[in-house]
């Protein structure tokens, strides 16, 4: 059984050292009697003004020879990445690959059996398509000292999605049969919900595969948290921009009523032309009633509230500031979309 893994880094040289140390240290690499041969590594550095490059490939030299022979830095010209993830998946992953790993370079993998634990959950469960980690940021493994919004702003975080029901782009592992006949529209914002709804839904060709998807407390992994608004304010912009893109281009597909054939050189030929993006947000955006961004993103903080039925005065208090925060959000979003931004956003 064969493993790929393929490490996004954008502008990392102050994170790749780190990362390859804890890759490097799993047990896929070290143990000679594991059932899976040893994994192919490859660092893209995609459109980087730093030293990533040359930090990947002085941590190479650090390895013994045989584990120097899987890693290779390949350093591409320009960045993004969804372009990124397509050249990976089409072009430089082997053919024979069984599984795929997809890892961002600006995380922690603290345990050295995360990657034996991803595998065994597929190993006992043939329907699976995807395992996701389970992001955990750092102030809840090492609390730090934190100013008051800092800590509303951590206490926030997290508490919209589950890790077990959707795929955190930071790192989770596929069927490389399933990935194939994906591609990502070049300048995505947001990669990992468009990746979930064609992986479970095969292009919405069929009902979605609930089971498809898994995570599990022993596969998980670290980030550093947002602790500042405006950085806080920047990323969610982006989040909302990327999924309503998302859902717009959701119903692009759905349009093909199933034909799985024509969602697929759909889908190629929005990975090979630069404008396809851009120009389906133009012509698909803004609909009625809601413009640019469909208004759940507003309502979901507190939506989620009254689900969950925990009305504690935490949770109510962190539910309404975080709905005025998604009201802000969800304007900014929607005038950057009015002023053109969308197609490579970020």
């Amino acid at each position: 059984m064969k493993l790929s893994i393929a490490i996004f880094a954008y502008n990392e040289s102050g994170n790749i050292a780190n990362f390859l140390s804890d890759l490097f240290a799993q047990k896929v690499f070290l143990d000679k009697t594991h059932l899976f041969e040893m994994p192919s590594v490859f660092v893209l550095a995609n459109g980087c003004s730093d030293d990533t490059v040359e930090k990947a490939q002085a941590f190479k030299e650090t390895l013994s020879e045989s584990l120097q022979d899987v890693l290779t830095v390949v350093d591409l010209p320009q960045g993004g990445k969804s372009r990124t993830w397509n050249t990976f998946v089409h072009s430089l992953c082997p053919a024979d690959s069984d599984y795929m790993l997809f890892c961002d370079a600006d995380i922690r993998i603290p345990k050295n059996d995360i990657v034996d634990n991803m595998l065994a959950l597929f190993g006992n469960a043939p329907e699976l398509l995807v395992v996701n980690s389970w992001p955990r940021k750092d102030t809840d493994l090492e609390p730090k000292s934190m100013g008051f919004m800092a800590k509303i702003i951590t206490a926030a975080g997290g508490s919209l999605t589950s890790y077990k029901t959707t795929i955190c782009g930071q790192l989770y592992m596929a069927k490389a049969d399933a990935i194939r006949d994906i591609h990502m529209p070049i300048g995505l914002p947001v990669e990992d919900g468009f990746l979930k709804a064609m992986l479970l839904t095969k292009l919405f060709s069929g009902g979605e595969n609930i089971n498809g998807i898994t995570g599990s407390e022993q596969v998980w992994h670290s980030y550093e948290s947002i602790t500042g608004l405006f950085e806080l304010l920047n990323h969610q912009v982006r989040i909302v921009i990327g999924s309503a893109i998302n859902l717009m281009l959701f119903n692009v597909i759905r349009r093909y009523k199933g034909d799985h054939s024509a969602a697929v050189n759909l889908l190629e030929q929005s990975a090979r032309e630069e404008s396809w993006l851009s120009n389906h947000i133009k012509a698909e955006l803004p609909t009625m009633p809601y413009g640019y961004v469909p208004f759940h993103f507003i309502v979901k903080r507190l939506e989620s509230l009254v689900a969950q039925k925990k009305y504690t005065p935490k949770n109510i208090f962190v539910g309404v500031v975080g709905f005025f925060f998604d009201l802000l959000v969800y304007v900014i979003a929607s005038y950057k979309m009015f002023r053109g931004a969308g197609s490579g956003h970020w």
